[in-house]
């Protein structure tokens, strides 16, 4: 498995990245300096209290970009650095961002098609009921907003 994930990017090249277009340059670029950024906030905030500046790279693109296996992979390694508990600062910031960013940012909200008339500001006429007999095909908007 380590054979594996050591030779994923071995397929890229400069030229390939240099064909791929521009786009994916940026792409790349963005990724770098998001990167350094991390790092660098990480580790001066982490100075600007008095800690270990390990414990910012832990919190910065170790855990934020290579999550909780890298993490946990890398902790270690910031221990025998001198970053005491390095292992378990990155783990709970990759948690932390994990959680961060599943959480649901606002409440599900149906198509308009599937909201009442008057709440579309259309006429405020009640609604013709619907009869058992009548029949309506599944791609009508109708058929579409049952489960709302």
């Amino acid at each position: 498995m380590i054979l594996f994930f050591t030779t994923v990017g071995f397929t890229v090249s400069i030229p390939m990245l240099v064909k791929s277009g521009r786009s994916v340059m940026l792409l790349l670029a963005l990724s770098i300096v998001t990167i350094l950024l991390q790092n660098a906030v990480g580790s001066g905030v982490m100075a600007l209290m008095g800690k270990n500046p390990l414990y910012g790279l832990g919190c910065g693109s170790i855990s934020m970009i290579g999550g909780p296996g890298t993490a946990a992979a890398i902790g270690p390694d910031l221990d025998a650095a001198g970053a005491v508990g390095g292992t378990t600062v990155a783990v709970a910031a990759a948690t932390f961002g994990l959680i961060f960013r599943l959480r649901p940012r606002r409440p599900y909200r149906p198509p308009s098609y599937c909201q009442k008339p008057s709440a579309r500001g259309a006429s405020r006429e009640p609604r013709a009921r619907r009869t058992p007999t009548t029949r309506t095909s599944p791609r009508t908007p109708t058929a579409l907003c049952s489960a709302f």
